[in-house]
């Protein structure tokens, strides 16, 4: 997952000499508030949303004035802020142990997430595709509609 949110950076970065400034207009259109609009131009954009028009504490009904109807407004499962995996339950040492002992380390992780993850109430906005995956601006909230948080994520 990590590994996922890391390359979605690294892909952004690397188009970010192509970076277009939020266009409120251009993002509004319905068509690119559809998951199959490819280009997409909001995938430009999508930088410039979360470095200068998202931040912590904001509004959920500011957030829909400035982009408007979301893609999906619902609710997720999302690991506990703060909350970090144990090294021994990491993937990547996961990975590198012997394969009767992934199995047993796999279902170890599996119910860490499920005790460290509760609902949270999130708005998303289809931003554009990866090679083969849609990408979503994902925006979280609290139980007053604040904004606790915001991400990238390739499906």
């Amino acid at each position: 997952m990590r590994l996922l949110k890391v390359l979605i950076l690294v892909l952004i970065s690397i188009c970010s000499s192509c970076q277009t400034n939020f266009n409120k207009e251009v993002w509004q259109e319905p068509k690119n508030n559809e998951l199959l609009t490819r280009p997409n131009p909001r995938f430009i954009m999508a930088n410039d949303v979360i470095e200068n028009y998202l931040e912590i504490g904001q509004t959920k009904a500011e957030v829909l004035e400035i982009l408007g109807v979301a893609s999906k407004d619902t609710v997720k499962l999302k690991i506990i802020e703060g909350r970090i995996v144990p090294d021994s339950l990491k993937m990547d040492n996961i990975l590198q142990q012997k394969t009767r002992d992934q199995d047993r380390l796999v279902s170890h992780l599996n119910n860490w997430y499920e005790l460290n993850r509760e609902e949270v109430k999130m708005i998303s906005y289809y931003v554009g595709w990866t090679l083969a995956d849609p990408v979503s601006l994902e925006i979280y909230f609290d139980n007053d509609d604040k904004i606790i948080g915001f991400e990238l994520v390739q499906h």
